[in-house]
């Protein structure tokens, strides 16, 4: 699965903060600003696929229904 997403970089002095736009609180830093583009990557993907899973807790008694949507802006 290919997901699009708009990081935004800050440069904080020795630092770099990125954050999505897209997604509350998920952020992420580094020295570099390569550093703090991986690290967002990192946290993008695990609150992606945390997000999947939690879908499964607690619904095995309730009918859901989990379908793609594709979104064009």
């Amino acid at each position: 699965m290919v997901c699009q997403v708009n990081a935004v970089f800050e440069n904080e002095g020795r630092r770099w903060v990125g954050y999505v736009v897209e997604l509350a609180g998920v952020q992420a830093e580094g020295v570099t600003l390569e550093e703090a583009r991986e690290s967002l990557r990192d946290l993008i993907r695990q609150k992606l696929i945390s997000n999947r899973d939690t879908i499964h807790h607690g619904t095995q008694t309730k009918r859901i229904v989990r379908e793609e949507m594709r979104i064009n802006l």
